[in-house]
Order: C-alpha cells, then sequence, then structure tokens
C-alpha cells in the first residue's frame, strides 16, 4: 500500500514547547472548573425542572418531586417518584429471557463478529441475567429506589464536569493549537455533556417507572458513565487529526534530541 502523504521522520525529536505558555495555557483551560462549581446548583435544577416537565405527561404530577441536597459546597437537585413492581411473573419470564438471550449470544460466539461489539453486548446479557436473578430471589429487598438513583446520577454528571476540564487541560495544552480553540472544544464537550445527561436522565427516569427497577444496573452500568467517556475520547480524536493534518508539513513544532 502507497502512502498518499509522507510525514516528517519524529526519530530524536520532541515537541517543544515554552513552560510559560504551557503554565498560562493550563491555567486557561482548567478555569471552567470554577464555572462548574458555581453553577452546578443552576445547572441541575434546571435539568430536573426540565425533566418534571416532560415526564408529568406521562405521570401524574403529585408523584414527581425535585429535592434538594447538599452536594460539595452547595445544592444537588434530583428528582424522586413513587417506585413501581411488577409481578413475580414478570421478573420470572425476563429472568428467562436474560439467559436465553445469553445462550443464544455465546453459541454465536464462533461466528464472524466485531469482537469488542460482541464482548459489549455479552457484557448487558451477564448484568441483565445477574439484575433479574435478584428480583426473582430478593424482589422487595431491592436497596434502590428512584431517589437514591437519581442522587446517584446526578452526582456522577457533575463528577464528570469536573473531569473534562482536568482531563482536556492535560491532552490539549501540548497542542501546537491555538488556545481559544482549545477552550472552544473543552467548553463544547461540557455542553454537549449537559444536554446528552439530560436526555438521558428523562430517558432514565421515564423507563424505570413504567418497566421497574430491574433494568436500573443494566442501565446505569451500560448506558451510564461508559457512554460518556465514549464521546469524550470521540471529540477529542476528532480535534487531535484536525490539528495533525493542520501542522502535518510543519517542523517548527520540535527540536532535535541531541
Amino acid at each position: 500500500m502507497i502512502k498518499e502523504n509522507i510525514f516528517y521522520h519524529r526519530a530524536y525529536r520532541k515537541e517543544s514547547f515554552s513552560k510559560k505558555k504551557f503554565f498560562t495555557e493550563s491555567t486557561v483551560l482548567l478555569s471552567p472548573i470554577l464555572l462548574i462549581l458555581f453553577l452546578y446548583p443552576i445547572i441541575t435544577l434546571q435539568i430536573c425542572k426540565f425533566s418534571a416537565f416532560i415526564l408529568q405527561k406521562y405521570f401524574y404530577v403529585g408523584k414527581i418531586k425535585v429535592l434538594g441536597s447538599q452536594y460539595v459546597f452547595s445544592r444537588l437537585y434530583i428528582i424522586s417518584i413513587h417506585p413501581f413492581f411488577h409481578s413475580p411473573m414478570f421478573y420470572f419470564l425476563f429472568f428467562l429471557f436474560s439467559i436465553f438471550t445469553l445462550i443464544v449470544m455465546l453459541f454465536f460466539s464462533r461466528l464472524y463478529i466485531f469482537k469488542p461489539i460482541f464482548l459489549y453486548l455479552v457484557y448487558i446479557a451477564i448484568i441483565n441475567v445477574v439484575s433479574a436473578a435478584f428480583f426473582v430471589l430478593a424482589l422487595f429487598r431491592f436497596p434502590y429506589n428512584i431517589k437514591i438513583f437519581s442522587a446517584l446520577y446526578m452526582k456522577t454528571e457533575v463528577s464528570i464536569w469536573f473531569f473534562i476540564p482536568v482531563i482536556f487541560t492535560l491532552t490539549l495544552a501540548l497542542l501546537p493549537s491555538s488556545l481559544i480553540s482549545k477552550l472552544l472544544v473543552s467548553f463544547s464537550v461540557l455542553i454537549y455533556s449537559i444536554i446528552f445527561g439530560t436526555v438521558r436522565y428523562v430517558l432514565f427516569l421515564y423507563v424505570l417507572r413504567e418497566f421497574s427497577f430491574v433494568l436500573m444496573a443494566p442501565f446505569f452500568f451500560v448506558f451510564g458513565p461508559l457512554v460518556d467517556f465514549i464521546y469524550i475520547v470521540g471529540i477529542y480524536s476528532y480535534y487531535l487529526s484536525f490539528v495533525s493534518d493542520k501542522n502535518k508539513n510543519s517542523i517548527r513544532g520540535w527540536k532535535w534530541l541531541y
């Protein structure tokens, strides 16, 4: 295979950067943390109000409550909804369905299936089996409710909002690109995280209230923080490819090791 572009050889060279510039850019890129620290009570409150507005179309208004609790230095707002349990037969059938799904997937494991996707599907199936088995054996001893789940979800979201400026500072500060573009990428990921987290929160609450807590574990472990890392890495990779393509013919960003 013939390469279309031959890049400058990187042997015996390393990135050349100014420590002063690195410190300045790191300080600016970390500044959104202060913004999140002061605004997360308002953001979580607006998320809860929007979620309650959507959910009240499907549930009684009196069953939806917006609650506040202490988190870090301020208040964190969550939604609480009355729980709903199906009959034991429903959980038994769900358990049989989960076992059947896992067996079918393992039976077809020798077929040509993209391995990461296959392993992810097996991971989902195993969580479904464990969750269903718990509800079959100890239905009313499930230790969580929507209020506890909401608190865990919101705390996870706020933690991710704090994490995004840190990880993008560590990964973007050394790149040969403008500070404004780096800051725009960081803010874009934050905004995307807030919007995506709001939509996912509404969906989670609707499913948990409408179809029971048996889906709580699969939803959190499959569509929870793991999905956040997918779009964080995806947006960073896209930006990195853009910077690499822009600087593919430049040798100014390197210096010799000897």
